[in-house]
């Protein structure tokens, strides 16, 4: 989850599957109260999230990770990686390796 703009925020839903999060479906652009609206069951919230977006949080019977895991931390990313990298998990074609554009650049 992180900042889009204009009150908005860019959000993807992931599930822990044989020890990786893996993506459910595509990261949409939405509002809180659009978001929220769309969740059926309690759900755990991660990313930049700020003062409103907590506000909007409290009181919902969602959760959300303490400030500081919600950081963004490149060692996060680089420790995923690693161990990627280690258990030869990882994509070999540097042709099949694309960005994930939230917005078109």
């Amino acid at each position: 989850m992180i900042p889009a703009g204009r009150k908005r925020i860019h959000a993807g839903r992931y599930r822990e599957s044989a020890g990786r999060w893996q993506a459910e479906d595509s990261p949409v652009n939405r509002q809180w109260m659009e978001l929220l609206s769309e969740l059926s069951v309690p759900v755990l919230f991660n990313g930049e999230i700020d003062a409103a977006g907590c506000e909007y949080l409290e009181n919902t019977g969602h959760r959300l990770l303490e400030s500081g895991w919600r950081l963004r931390r490149a060692g996060f990313l680089a420790q995923i990686a690693w161990g990627r990298y280690q258990a030869n998990d990882f994509e070999k074609d540097i042709s099949k390796v694309n960005p994930i554009y939230l917005r078109e650049p």
